[in-house]
């Protein structure tokens, strides 16, 4: 394992390879053009949170991106081979990549815990009607959002739409916030991705889904991210527009509602 990667094991096309000899051709779309589908699956003491479901949603994202044949089949299996491989007991993430030259990508990495605290950064961005809900490895915006908010002394940005002024979700992230006693979501006509954590949180009946204008948390008690690496995590501010000195209570109690919907799938 190289020293300045996360990665700890990769298959690449079915076959276990060195760290620092995977690679695909210069010329394969996902390089060239981001042209491809990806997923990130938790692993909790080794085992894998909603696998069907990420590979399930790799599947609607092969559909959505026009990318028939795609080798999805032998991915799960790739897949399966490297959870047999993650250290029992222990956290990891699993990310799964196909480029639209049918090329498949299985890595094991280590898992990094979300920072304490965390602070976020309003970044106008509107995605591409054309790219609403896939999860393509077209991410530059997302990622240059990222290092805006890291320059400005932030932990990550989250995403305000230009014209609606309305908040969206994180590039990584969906977006939560408290208010009244309750926690609510933006819903997925805001152009969001249908994330799987998400899900599991509107389960909880805890949360439900609403538009924010981002004068609405203004008067928020509290705001978090939410996602396969961060669950439910707590964020101290939305900076420029409101300050959280304390979580709310509200928010607590829809984390550990969470967390027991994971446990309970992972129990499946």
């Amino acid at each position: 394992m190289a020293a300045l990667t996360k990665v700890e094991l990769v298959f690449l096309d079915g076959r276990e390879v060195p760290y620092a000899e995977a690679g695909v051709p210069v010329d394969d779309p996902g390089i060239v053009r981001g042209d491809g589908i990806f997923e990130v699956v938790r692993l909790y003491g080794g085992r894998p949170l909603a696998l069907d479901d990420h590979l399930a949603r790799l599947g609607r994202s092969a559909e959505g991106m026009r990318l028939p044949g795609l080798p999805l089949d032998e991915l799960a299996a790739d897949a399966a081979a490297a959870v047999e491989r993650a250290p029992a007991g222990e956290d990891r993430v699993l990310r799964l990549i196909v480029t639209a030259a049918g090329r498949r990508l299985v890595t094991l990495e280590r898992f990094e815990p979300p920072p304490e605290p965390a602070e976020l950064l309003p970044v106008q961005h509107r995605p591409s009607p054309l790219m609403v809900r896939v999860k393509s490895l077209s991410y530059g915006a997302h990622m240059l959002a990222t290092r805006i908010a890291r320059e400005a002394g932030c932990w990550e940005a989250v995403f305000v739409d230009p014209l609606e002024q309305v908040v969206t979700e994180a590039p990584v992230s969906s977006f939560a916030w408290a208010e009244g006693g309750r926690v609510f979501t933006p819903p997925l006509g805001a152009g969001i991705l249908d994330s799987i954590t998400r899900t599991l949180l509107l389960e909880t009946g805890l949360v439900e889904e609403k538009r924010c204008p981002l004068d609405r948390l203004r008067a928020a008690d509290g705001a978090a991210l939410v996602g396969t690496t961060v669950e439910l995590h707590p964020v101290v501010a939305v900076r420029g527009v409101a300050d959280f000195p304390s979580v709310a209570p509200v928010l607590l109690d829809a984390r550990e509602r969470l967390r027991e919907r994971i446990a309970a799938r992972l129990e499946r």
